[in-house]
């Protein structure tokens, strides 16, 4: 039905008044819109004429929602949950980006006074790595996104991912860093929601500290990522934290207790690193045997590495993407301590080397594995 009159008259526009470089190279029709997956008429009550949606939602939400929802191949589908869900991200990160920026306030407030000889402004905390980590690795996907118009995985990404990232943040951390993030993000998010993204890019207020100044967010050039500070190894270690949280849940479920006194993590030993990597080279006992027998660090361990490795053997499925070394696990749950303990009810949480555990968990402490620490609960 459109071939007849938009389309077509479409190209006859665009053939009388513009040059041949600004003629359309393509055109994309993906059919009709949906209502909550239905087709819209008259019978089935369910019309939702555009205007009274843009007054319900606003253009951006509408914008947003149909454009997330919709793939070349595919209808667009317009469903009044996700336009609601829209607007309470858009409500939290508009609640955060204010605190941000009166924050910003008092900062400059302190800059202002004396300070000592030699003060260094804080570094970045794990948590608040990892955070940046993740926005600037969607910066660099982002621009790639929008050029091959993958805009489903692209909206996704940029709203509903964004914003489960920072309620971990927020939940992971008694302060949050995140003026960089909405300078990103606002201009990110501007082909999809260009009214929100000129709001936010006003409150940011004229002098920009991570991008350059533009008068409007349309007018400012697409952000670079910062390859620097993307860092797959603390994606692997908050994975690590949440799998490590969801064993202690499973633990307390089964001692019927919903507070712990006291939380002690035993990490496991170096040379199970090489034993698991042994395993999952050759998932065979005997061939990590004989490998081991030529290490001089597992030759004196046999009996230790032959339990261990028959453990793994057992469960090979799991041996998935790289674990984390025995050093950078315990510094990562070290830094988390404090969270467990909060999250937990803990008075104490403690974490060791399965090599520094005293001889009451011995026993436990050998049952620590790479990405499996032993958990205690008094």
């Amino acid at each position: 039905d459109l071939v007849h009159n938009h389309l077509t008259f479409f190209v006859f526009n665009h053939t009388a008044i513009f040059g041949k470089m600004h003629w359309p190279r393509q055109t994309v029709s993906n059919g009709f819109v949906t209502m909550e997956g239905r087709k819209m008429s008259k019978s089935m009550g369910n019309i939702l004429p555009l205007r009274k949606a843009i007054a319900n939602y606003g253009t951006d939400v509408i914008r947003f929602v149909v454009t997330s929802s919709a793939e070349l191949e595919a209808d667009s589908d317009f469903n009044q949950a996700a336009a609601e869900g829209v607007i309470s991200r858009i409500n939290m990160l508009e609640n955060l980006l204010e605190k941000t920026m009166d924050e910003s306030k008092k900062t400059e407030t302190e800059n202002k006074k004396p300070k000592k000889t030699g003060a260094r402004a804080p570094a970045r905390t794990r948590i608040s790595r990892w955070f940046y980590s993740r926005l600037h690795a969607r910066v660099r996907d982002a621009a790639l996104q929008y050029g091959e118009f993958q805009l489903r995985p692209l909206a996704r990404a940029l709203l509903y991912d964004t914003v489960n990232d920072l309620q971990w943040y927020s939940r992971r951390s008694p302060s949050l860093d995140l003026r960089e993030f909405f300078e990103y993000w606002t201009l990110l998010v501007a082909p999809f929601m260009p009214h929100v993204a000129e709001e936010f890019w006003e409150k940011l207020g004229d002098k920009k500290k991570y991008l350059p100044q533009a008068p409007l967010a349309v007018a400012a050039p697409f952000p670079p990522a910062d390859e620097k500070q993307i860092d797959a190894a603390l994606g692997r270690g908050e994975q690590h934290l949440q799998d490590v949280m969801e064993d202690v849940r499973h633990i307390m479920q089964l001692l019927k207790r919903e507070r712990a006194n006291s939380i002690t993590f035993i990490v496991h030993a170096g040379w199970k690193m090489k034993v698991r990597a042994l395993v999952a080279q050759h998932k065979n006992i005997r061939l990590v045997m004989e490998e081991a027998k030529r290490d001089a660090e597992l030759a004196s361990r046999q009996p230790a590495v032959a339990q261990m490795a028959g453990k793994l053997i057992k469960n090979i499925g799991a041996i998935t993407g790289t674990a984390m070394e025995s050093g950078e696990e315990k510094e990562m749950l070290a830094e988390a301590a404090q969270f467990l303990a909060k999250e937990f009810g803990a008075a104490e949480v403690r974490v060791l080397a399965e090599e520094d555990a005293p001889a009451e968990l011995a026993a436990k402490a050998a049952n620590a594995l790479p990405g499996k620490p032993s958990i205690v609960i008094a």
